[in-house]
């Protein structure tokens, strides 16, 4: 008699947990958690003229399946060069480097004289393997655009680091 009861609170409890929830929300949605955007907002280093620094990029580890955008933080370097060079491409390989299997690229084409900033590009289609490395190489066939980097040296060997002040 009391694991029948058990039972009945139980179906009772989760009927009225149901309900609640399609009650305050109208449905009953699960929703796959996302990993956090990764930042490195600081740009102390030297700017690198992309051409000259190719293959230049940026390596991580994906925590999700789904990507957004890969941003990069350029500058109008050399505009009498190309004036007419309004475009960059980020190759994105699997591993680390540009031998590892190409998974997708993205082109901005919404560059303007003068321009130094943050671009966004859009990698929304490609689905990435959790836990695997990438490879983010930003590619442009002109001496116009510049890369803002940041460089971290170490004060001394285990120290923290020093940004802007040597080879990472």
């Amino acid at each position: 008699m009391e694991n029948l009861n058990q039972a009945r609170a139980i179906q009772l409890f989760a009927w009225t947990a149901s309900t609640a929830l399609v009650l305050t929300s109208g449905s009953l949605v699960a929703e796959k958690a996302r990993a956090a955007s990764i930042i490195q907002p600081e740009t102390d280093g030297p700017t690198r003229q992309i051409l000259f620094s190719s293959p230049t990029g940026q390596t991580f580890t994906a925590e999700d399946s789904a990507i957004r955008s890969i941003g990069f933080d350029v500058r109008d370097f050399n505009p009498t060069f190309a004036p007419n060079d309004f475009d960059l491409t980020v190759s994105l390989f699997r591993g680390v480097g540009v031998t590892g299997q190409l998974v997708g690229s993205s082109v901005f084409t919404d560059l303007t004289t003068g321009f130094s900033g943050f671009v966004d590009f859009d990698f929304s289609t490609v689905t990435l393997e959790v836990g695997e490395i990438y490879t983010a190489i930003l590619e442009d066939d002109t001496v116009r655009w510049a890369l803002k980097s940041n460089q971290h040296s170490f004060a001394v060997p285990g120290g923290s680091p020093i940004p802007g002040a040597g080879p990472d």
